[in-house]
């Protein structure tokens, strides 16, 4: 089941990801002079596309912390990037992976509340619906996979929510 999941985050679009506003992790200037001596990268200084690119090879190693931090850099320096919201769209996305679905679901709100024109809204919200259904908010879970069908029909997401929706009825 997990790889169908991830099958199906994967299909939703493109990576394109964004850090959100209220990233409450909080990046020391010593701890990116550190990170950088020691690594030889430092991601105060990479413009956007370098930042995305850091973000989405820190998703491929697995490190959280890293994609994170890069993120944070990337919403800082570079907010109306044309990267942001997918930097925040991964993060939430890996978050889900993971089972962290409550930390998903802020990166995923987050975008939804930054970037409601991003091209990863729909994937955002359906994401939200998957997250819901994960933890057992089955309420939740429908209400979403309804406003998914509402707002974006004829959509692959609104497809798949109707899916989801025929499985929660059950």
């Amino acid at each position: 089941m997990k790889w169908i999941f991830s099958l199906l985050f994967l299909l939703v679009g493109s990576f394109s990801f964004s850090a959100p506003r209220s990233f409450t992790q909080s990046t020391s200037t010593k701890e990116l002079d550190l990170k950088a001596e020691l690594t030889g990268r430092d991601i105060t200084k990479m413009n956007d596309d370098q930042l995305y690119s850091e973000v989405l090879y820190q998703y491929q190693r697995g490190d959280t912390s890293a994609m994170k931090r890069a993120t944070h850099v990337m919403l800082k320096k570079f907010k109306k990037s044309p990267h942001a919201d997918n930097a925040l769209y991964i993060l939430g996305y890996s978050a889900v992976e993971k089972g962290r679905y409550a930390e998903g679901l802020q990166y995923f709100q987050q975008l939804l509340r930054d970037y409601p024109t991003s091209n990863k809204a729909v994937s955002a919200e359906f994401a939200k619906g998957v997250a819901y259904r994960n933890m057992k908010l089955s309420r939740l879970a429908q209400k979403t996979f309804y406003h998914v069908q509402k707002k974006y029909p004829g959509s692959p997401e609104s497809f798949r929510a109707e899916n989801e929706l025929k499985l929660l009825v059950r």
